[in-house]
């Protein structure tokens, strides 16, 4: 995840000239209010019953953020600022650009060949907008204009996530994740993100030609997947776009329960499905 950087060309028509090996879709990440964090946090991993993973901030640019863990399949990522630093951070923007309430940020994809899909961005017409690239963390970040919310960021990332863990600020060191909560539900399964796509051709353009998915029609829209990734992209012609929640059956009403008296917009953006 990441206080990320933006933009994106006019996307080609042009397709590389081989297949793109598939990437693995690793998690799906909310920008939230920095004071509706202890809320958001208590859902994910109280209501939904997701485990604390990597988390940290980072100062001089104003951000924080955390990822939970679901055992059972995928992993969300809270992104917010830093109190007092509000003028330098990049989430802080976003949170506003979108009513100030959360919304959904971006999708991480995480690649085994960082140059090649640069290289294979710019291919398809992107010009990728490069973010941290040290020897641990290489990314870039991209944008595709037909896809909702306005401003939604793709990350492609190649990493060593137990080096960076390792790092002082990072790990299990978050802030948040200092609140233990003995009375955890069990594990829901984060199943796919819907999202909501003017131009299907063009949303489904960075998904199948630079990280490799499979395209499956589904009803109006169509289900992008990755052999080896628990988590799928929907693609749809209407509505809003949002997470997936699978809770066991017997756990649904009470998951539904804890979403509608959540955080706000938690019953938007986070959904159950079977």
């Amino acid at each position: 995840g990441g206080g990320g950087l933006l933009a994106s060309a006019a996307v080609s028509l042009v397709s590389p000239r081989s297949p793109a090996p598939p990437a693995r879709f690793e998690h799906i990440a909310l920008a939230v209010r920095v004071d509706d964090l202890p809320a958001w946090d208590r859902l994910l991993r109280r209501d939904l019953g997701g485990t604390a993973s990597m988390g940290g901030a980072v100062p001089k640019i104003g951000f924080q953020g955390g990822q939970v863990d679901y055992p059972g399949g995928g992993m969300l990522e809270l992104l917010s600022w830093i109190e007092g630093a509000e003028e330098k951070s990049a989430m802080k923007r976003y949170v506003d650009r979108h009513g100030g309430c959360a919304a959904l940020h971006h999708l991480t994809f995480l690649v085994e060949d960082f140059d090649a899909s640069v290289e294979r961005a710019r291919e398809l017409g992107y010009e990728p907008m490069l973010g941290r690239n040290t020897r641990h963390w290489k990314e870039f970040y991209l944008r595709e204009p037909s896809l909702r919310p306005t401003g939604f960021l793709l990350q492609v990332l190649q990493a060593d996530k137990g080096a960076i863990a390792s790092q002082p600020g990072w790990g299990d060191a978050w802030a948040p994740f200092a609140v233990e909560y003995a009375d955890a539900s069990p594990p829901a399964r984060i199943t796919a993100v819907e999202m909501v796509s003017a131009d299907a051709e063009a949303s489904a353009r960075p998904f199948v030609g630079l990280l490799g998915a499979e395209s499956i029609a589904r009803g109006a829209g169509q289900e992008l997947l990755w052999p080896g990734s628990s988590m799928r992209v929907r693609l749809v012609p209407e509505g809003e776009s949002h997470v997936a929640v699978s809770p066991r059956a017997e756990d649904r009403s009470e998951v539904d329960a804890a979403l509608a008296a959540g955080p706000p917009r938690a019953r938007d953006l986070l959904r159950t499905a079977i």
